[in-house]
């Protein structure tokens, strides 16, 4: 196996289904709800919006950034702004379609979910990662759920 890096960037296609369901539950809060229950819901869907806004645009101290790969399977991810380095198993319980990767990463003292739209780096590295994914780790590694 080819050793490979695959840097991520936010989704426009997640940008806009975001959006898109905001707005929904915007409309649908104006008009069906009136009064104190309205402004509650108002004021709950800004807060969801800001935080499905940051998680979308990586913008999170959590959010993985970069996924290293080396020739021997094994995976580092790159957290955080400043790129910080973690050593990272694939969890069995990740969820490895084409369309979308839903990714469980254990950084031995915690656990990150991430979600992989393939807008989110080149096709080859999209095609990289999903068939390392599925096929192209160490088994001696994984742990133990």
């Amino acid at each position: 196996m080819q050793a490979f890096q695959t840097a991520l960037k936010p989704s426009r296609i997640a940008l806009v289904i975001t959006a898109v369901l905001h707005l929904w539950a915007l409309l649908t809060c104006i008009f069906a709800f009136y009064g104190w229950m309205r402004i509650i819901g108002l004021v709950l869907l800004s807060a969801s919006l800001i935080w499905a806004w940051r998680k979308q645009t990586l913008k999170q101290p959590e959010a993985i950034h970069q996924i290293a790969v080396s020739r021997l399977g094994q995976a580092a991810v790159f957290i955080g702004e400043e790129q910080i380095a973690f050593d990272a198993v694939l969890c069995d319980s990740s969820l490895i379609s084409r369309y979308a990767l839903f990714l469980k990463w254990h950084l031995g003292d915690r656990i990150l979910w991430q979600f992989i739209l393939p807008d989110m780096t080149d096709k080859e590295s999209y095609r990289r990662l999903l068939v390392w994914a599925r096929w192209g780790q160490p088994l001696s590694t994984r742990p133990s759920e």
